[in-house]
């Protein structure tokens, strides 16, 4: 199944929303640092992933657009909680999605 990837002003808005979170920008350093301190993170272009999902900081302007595209969109919308979750869950996380 697939998920709307949001658009590059999407993405470089989440960049800086990451910039403006001290938690997130602390585990960016920590990767840098030495990625082996935090096994499920990786910067890939900038972004942070976890567990090879598009990291969300809490509060994202992204978030309600993840939710709307997974319970809306044309690929299985209203499909019920837990397939809509899983649905999102696949390509994107942030603390408390559940």
């Amino acid at each position: 199944m697939a998920l709307s990837i949001p658009q590059k002003v999407q993405l470089d808005q989440l960049k800086e929303e990451v910039k403006g979170d001290a938690t997130l920008q602390q585990i960016v350093r920590e990767v840098q640092a030495n990625p082996s301190n935090r096994p499920n993170y990786v910067l890939v272009d900038g972004h942070l992933l976890f567990k090879s999902r598009l990291y969300l900081p809490k509060g994202s302007r992204l978030i309600p657009l993840m939710i709307k595209e997974g319970h809306d969109g044309l690929v299985g919308g209203h499909s019920g909680f837990l397939k809509t979750y899983k649905r999102i869950a696949a390509n994107v996380y942030w603390v408390g999605m559940k």
